[in-house]
């Protein structure tokens, strides 16, 4: 006797079986054209508005809906991660780690830990990759810039010349 062979159905596949049963065909026409097992086919229908939800947020591709242990603190650090982002700051890991664990003492939530594994998994979740941006469009902000060079001087009042080190590069050019 053979064992039934599992097929995962990615959220794009899964709005395709909605669709088709809101157009109004019958569960047994829509059971044979996707090859869903009676069980598959309820459970699908039964969601049908989280995988809507979730496609329209841009994760048609993926196979299964992961939940977070800490949906609220998650959802103030997207929002937080996409201020951050359109003013040009870059982000890395442990920046989001401290972050979070800001939001949480904020929400008052106290079992909370941010961990490499729950960094992983909410990069995971959220499909956050962090890589350099580059370009004219995510240039630095030149008022940031301005306000840089007017601060280092009171920055540097309290130290003797030979106390500062600048460091500089230059760009080899070849022969």
């Amino acid at each position: 006797m053979s064992k039934r062979k599992i097929k995962v159905l990615s959220l794009s596949d899964k709005l395709k079986i909605v669709n088709t049963f809101e157009s109004g065909k019958s569960r047994n026409e829509i059971q044979r054209e996707f090859n869903l097992p009676e069980s598959t086919y309820y459970k699908i229908i039964k969601s049908k508005d989280s995988i809507k939800s979730e496609c329209s947020d841009g994760h048609g591709n993926i196979k299964r809906i992961r939940v977070s242990k800490f949906p609220n603190v998650e959802k103030c650090l997207l929002e937080w991660i996409k201020q951050t982002l359109d003013k040009n700051i870059p982000i890395d890991g442990p920046l989001l780690k401290e972050k979070s664990k800001e939001f949480a003492t904020k929400l008052g939530i106290q079992n909370f830990s941010a961990s490499n594994g729950w960094l992983e998994g909410f990069k995971r979740r959220h499909d956050i990759a962090f890589k350099k941006a580059s370009g004219e469009s995510k240039s630095v902000d030149q008022g940031v810039c301005n306000h840089w060079t007017e601060d280092l001087p009171n920055l540097l009042e309290g130290y003797e010349p030979d106390n500062i080190y600048i460091e500089t590069r230059v760009s080899e050019k070849p022969l």
